[in-house]
């Protein structure tokens, strides 16, 4: 009886021992699931979905707030007595889809990259003067292909109020635009977009 005693003890010890080694290795294997998993890289395929759907988003909100500013460029020829409202949104169109390309193309160019080092504010107020100019080119080129609106619009008597209406109403256009793309970027991607649009419950 005496030889078996210490027999138990030391089965009790092992036992315990794996005991406190299996107690061990789940703690690990607990705080090997509490640490952050590495992001997994986007393929081609979703990067490609997601510049479309960034390109679409911006095209189409180009092309209301374009619209709005050619209509009332077309009110204006009205009170003439000339309906312009179909060229006017046609070109509205176009030109918001030429644009559209063009900011995503240019937010990867080195002078517009350059600005991100700044605050967001001055980073917004670079990028809407330069997509303003951009526009005001486009105008231009508008103005050479069908000059009859144009000779119309600088004899309506408010040119000038017309053009810096224009002036005005595209900066505000872009800077929403750009506003809301460096928020996106500096939150991370759909973040903005669920904080916007999703209800408290469904962003955790």
């Amino acid at each position: 009886m005496d030889a078996d005693k210490p027999n138990s003890e030391q089965n009790d010890k092992s036992s315990g021992a794996s005991s406190d080694v299996e107690r061990q290795g789940v703690a690990a294997d607990k705080d090997v699931e509490k640490l952050p998993q590495p992001a997994t890289k986007p393929t081609k395929k979703q990067r490609l979905v997601h510049e479309l759907r960034d390109v679409g988003i911006t095209i189409g909100y180009l092309a209301a707030s374009l619209s709005i500013l050619e209509t009332y460029k077309s009110l204006i020829l009205l009170q003439l007595g000339i309906n312009e409202f179909q060229h006017n949104l046609v070109f509205a169109l176009v030109e918001a889809i030429a644009l559209g390309k063009i900011v995503a193309i240019a937010q990867n160019l080195p002078f517009l990259k350059a600005c991100n080092r700044h605050s967001l504010f001055r980073a917004v107020l670079y990028q809407a003067v330069v997509m303003t100019l951009i526009t005001d080119v486009g105008g231009k080129i508008e103005d050479v292909l069908f000059p009859r609106s144009a000779t119309l619009l600088s004899q309506s008597g408010a040119p000038l109020v017309l053009a810096i209406t224009h002036q005005l109403g595209a900066m505000v256009i872009f800077s929403i635009l750009f506003t809301v793309k460096g928020l996106d970027e500096a939150l991370g991607p759909g973040k903005l977009w669920r904080l916007v649009f999703c209800p408290p419950d469904s962003r955790k």
